[in-house]
């Protein structure tokens, strides 16, 4: 009897980590509709190839703070920590992807995309506990 509710505890701690990677995947999924979306209306307007970078800076910080708010509204506790963690996979998937796109090369601004897609993820765990459930009378 003892072993069946140690397996249950055991299941029950892997859940927020399977929550933080489903999250991920569907923050990485945002991002990369978002910048479909960007680039369909680049290509349909004039838009300076400067701002693509920026662009794609937004789109992985709202991309980010979605992911983060998933995460926590799914395991309930820890937003910044659940937040930011998700946020960093989220970073991590997008990364290995950019790297192969371009073929194992990629500058500097990685690096910020990693900080600032973890950053807002937080931002969104945090936005994701605070945020009060309403009573109903």
């Amino acid at each position: 009897m003892s072993k069946k509710i140690a397996s249950a505890k055991k299941d029950e701690k892997n859940i927020p980590f399977i929550h933080i990677i489903i999250s991920s995947i569907i923050g990485t999924l945002f991002y990369y509709i978002f910048i479909a979306i960007f680039a369909l209306s680049a290509l349909e307007s004039s838009i300076n190839q400067s701002s693509y970078f920026i662009a794609g800076l937004i789109l992985s910080g709202v991309a980010g703070l979605i992911s983060g708010f998933i995460s926590v509204k799914l395991t309930k506790e820890k937003g910044m920590f659940f937040g930011g963690l998700t946020g960093f996979i989220q970073s991590v998937f997008s990364s290995i992807i950019i790297f192969c796109l371009n073929k194992g090369t990629a500058g500097k601004g990685i690096f910020v995309l990693i900080g600032l897609t973890t950053l807002m993820s937080a931002v969104g765990g945090v936005i994701a506990v605070n945020i009060k459930k309403k009573i109903k009378y």
